[in-house]
């Protein structure tokens, strides 16, 4: 179990497999185990809401537009894709 989950770094694909682990675990130790990996997923999610976070506030007022992207449009662009990081 440990060893699926290490290298993971998406939240989803983290959740995906605990969930799979989580279906077979029959023993207390296995369980614990997940709980202990669904605790670290959380703790990875609430980091990258952070991280987007932080990044919003650094360039809210200027946030980076593409060439010959309208401002207001471009704008709203980015906030939506900084919203979709978080939703998916």
């Amino acid at each position: 179990i440990n060893s699926a989950l290490e290298p993971i770094r998406k939240v989803d694909t983290a959740i995906d497999l605990l969930e799979v682990f989580f279906s077979l675990a029959k023993r207390d130790s296995i369980c614990h185990c997940i709980e202990k990996r669904a605790n670290d997923v959380r703790a990875l999610f609430m980091q990258q809401c952070q991280d987007t976070r932080q990044e919003f506030d650094n360039y809210r007022r200027e946030p980076p537009l593409r060439m010959n992207e309208p401002q207001f449009a471009g704008s709203a662009l980015w906030a939506r894709s900084l919203s979709m990081k978080i939703s998916n």
